[in-house]
C-alpha cells in the first residue's frame, strides 16, 4: 500500500479557533495562552521599536539644534571681537596722533591712502562695479560715503581743540543719535533694553574718559601749565585752553557723532534693500 501524501496549504494555519476543533491527542500539545503571550511579545517589541525610533529622532533634532545655536554664538562672538579690536585700533591711532601733535591732515592723508589702496584691491578682486543698484540706492551710497568721510574729518579736526577725554565722550553720544534717527526714519520703537544699554554705555564712557567739563581734577592746572611750557618751546598754539576754541571743538565732535549715526542708519537701509 502506498502511503497517503498530505499537503499543507495556507488556509490550514493554526489559530485559536482551529485549536478547539483539533484531534484531542494533538490539542494538549498547543496552549492558547502561549500563542497569546507570543502575540503580546510581538506587540511590546514593536512598541519598544517605535519608542526607540522616536527617541533617536528627537535626539538627532536636539543635536542639530545645539550645533546651530553653537555656530550662531560663535559667529556672534567673532563679530563682537572684531568690533572691539577695530575700536581698540582706532583709539590707538587717535592717541598716537594726539601725543605726537602732528597736523591731523598729514595723519589723515597717510591713513586714507593706505585704506583706499586696501579697499580698491578688495573691490577689484571681488566685484566688477563700484556702485550697484537702482538710482535711489546709488544716491544713498553716495550720501553714506559723504557722511562717513565728513565724520572722520570732523573727528580728527576736533583733536586740535578738545582734550582726548572730552572728545571721546562727545564721540560716543552717537548711540543716542542713532536710536533717535532709527526711530524717525524706520519708525522703530526704542525698547527698554535699548534705553538701558544706552544709559550704561554713556555712563561707562563718561566714567572711564572722565571729561574735564564733568570732573574736576586736582592736577589739571599742573598739566595745563606743563603743556603751555612745552607749547611755548615748540611755538605751537594751545587751542585747548581757549574757551571759544573749546566750544568749536565740542561742535565738531557732536557733528562727528551725528555724521557717523547717519551713515550707520543708511547702512541699515542699504542692507534691507539687499544690494546685489
Amino acid at each position: 500500500m502506498k502511503p497517503e501524501s498530505y499537503t499543507i496549504e495556507k488556509h490550514d494555519l493554526i489559530d485559536d479557533n482551529n485549536i478547539c476543533t483539533n484531534d484531542p491527542l494533538i490539542e494538549p500539545l498547543i496552549d492558547t495562552d502561549e500563542l497569546k503571550s507570543i502575540n503580546d511579545n510581538d506587540e511590546t517589541i514593536n512598541r519598544f521599536e517605535r519608542k526607540y525610533t522616536s527617541l533617536t529622532t528627537l535626539h538627532s533634532h536636539k543635536e542639530i539644534q545645539t550645533k546651530s545655536t553653537c555656530s550662531q554664538i560663535i559667529t556672534r562672538c567673532t563679530g563682537i571681537f572684531y568690533a572691539l579690536f577695530a575700536s581698540f585700533l582706532f583709539t590707538c591711532s587717535g592717541f598716537i596722533i594726539k601725543q605726537l601733535r602732528v597736523d591731523f591732515f598729514d595723519a589723515l592723508f597717510g591713513r586714507l591712502t593706505v585704506q583706499s589702496f586696501i579697499l580698491l584691491t578688495f573691490t577689484l578682486c571681488k566685484t566688477k562695479k563700484f556702485i550697484h543698484g537702482s538710482t535711489k540706492l546709488i544716491i544713498l551710497q553716495i550720501i553714506r560715503a559723504i557722511l562717513a568721510a565728513s565724520g572722520l574729518i570732523l573727528f580728527f579736526g576736533s583733536y586740535r581743540y578738545l582734550p582726548l577725554p572730552d572728545l571721546t565722550t562727545c564721540r560716543y553720544t552717537q548711540v543716542i543719535w542713532t536710536a533717535i534717527l532709527a526711530m524717525i526714519i524706520f519708525h522703530e520703537r526704542i525698547s527698554i533694553s535699548t534705553l538701558v544699554a544706552i544709559i550704561f554705555t554713556l555712563t561707562g564712557v563718561t566714567l572711564v574718559a572722565q571729561p574735564t567739563f564733568l570732573f574736576n581734577h586736582n592736577n589739571n592746572q599742573i598739566l595745563s601749565n606743563q603743556s603751555k611750557i612745552i607749547l611755548n618751546k615748540t611755538d605751537v598754539i594751545d587751542y585747548e585752553s581757549d574757551k571759544s576754541y573749546r566750544l568749536l571743538g565740542l561742535c565738531l565732535a557732536l557733528g562727528c557723532a551725528l555724521s557717523i549715526s547717519g551713515s550707520m542708519v543708511i547702512n541699515k537701509k542699504l542692507l534691507m534693500s539687499k544690494i546685489p
